[in-house]
This record gives structure tokens, C-alpha cells and sequence, in this order.
């Protein structure tokens, strides 16, 4: 079928379900209004338009029921196409997960039941009390972790900023 037969189709779908001829010129019109949008969205359009038309829709009303479609129809694949990458991304997995590969236990809390090395170590001068505050400390995993050690092996990296500035000026 052409897009002009797809549209004459939902045109008479439409025209009999608000009890009205059809009309050829009427239909031309419309036609003229919605033509640049796909021929698939018609059908979807007319269904649209039976349930808010209680006449025969001026082209206007077709083509805000064709870009509501083509909308719902563009957020329907927007919305497959993450669901797939979802599904095919890989969740990320680590070898120590209280540290998340990094060496380090972070966020921390110094509370009364939990006190961080400094803490302890005052703690006669602080008379027991401890204030609260955030602390990291290093993980137990730092001696066999792999991914930690393959960064450590690594070596440093350069260091950019204020020194590599210094260089350039000597």
C-alpha cells in the first residue's frame, strides 16, 4: 500500500467511528498535513483520534495525533535500546569488595564503638570520648589483591600541574 492508501484507510476508520462520510477533499487536506511522517503512525493516529474526536478531525488534530505518536513510538525505542545496553553491560566486579580494588577502606566513621588509630591512641587523654569524624585505613587485601598490585607495579605517573608549569619556565 502507498502512504496515501495508509492514510485513506485510518481516514475512513476515523470517519466511521464519528458516523461521518468520508470525504475525498477533507481527507487530501489532512493527508497534505501528516504526508512527512511515517505511514505506520496513521493507523496508531486514528485509533488515538476515535477516543477524543466526536467529529471528523480537521488536519490539525491529525497532525498533533501523527507527532504524539511518532513521539510515544521514538520514547518506545529510546526505551528498548537502553533496556538492551543494560542488559549487555557487564557489572563491574572486584576482587575485594570492601575496598573496591583501591587499597583503601573509605568512609570510615569514629564513633564511640569504633575509633579510628589516632583516637585509640589518645583515647586516655580524650577521657574515653571520641569525636566523630570520617577516616580511611588500608585494607587487608593490599597483599594479594591482584588488581591492586598490578597498579602498584604500574609505577607513579606524572605528576601535571605546578611542577611540569616549573619545568617549562627553566
Amino acid at each position: 500500500m502507498t502512504p496515501k492508501q495508509d492514510f485513506w484507510a485510518a481516514y475512513q476508520r476515523v470517519a466511521k467511528a464519528v458516523k461521518q462520510a468520508p470525504d475525498q477533499t477533507h481527507a487530501a487536506e489532512c493527508f497534505a498535513t501528516v504526508q512527512g511522517y511515517a505511514p505506520s503512525l496513521y493507523d496508531s493516529a486514528a485509533t488515538r483520534l476515535i477516543a477524543s474526536c466526536k467529529f471528523l478531525p480537521v488536519p490539525v488534530e491529525w497532525l498533533e495525533a501523527v507527532k504524539a505518536e511518532d513521539a510515544a513510538l521514538f520514547q518506545t525505542k529510546v526505551q528498548a535500546e537502553r533496556e538492551e545496553a543494560a542488559r549487555h553491560q557487564r557489572e563491574k566486579t572486584y576482587h575485594c569488595v570492601r575496598c573496591r580494588d583501591t587499597g583503601w577502606l573509605m568512609d570510615l566513621r569514629c564513633t564511640a564503638f569504633d575509633w579510628c588509630g589516632t583516637c585509640r591512641r589518645a583515647g586516655s587523654r580524650l577521657g574515653g570520648k571520641a569525636h566523630v569524624h570520617a577516616y580511611a585505613m588500608v585494607c587487608g587485601c593490599r597483599q594479594t589483591n591482584p588488581v591492586f598490585l598490578a597498579w602498584c607495579a604500574a609505577g607513579p605517573k606524572p605528576l601535571k600541574g605546578k611542577r611540569e608549569r616549573q619545568d617549562r619556565h627553566e
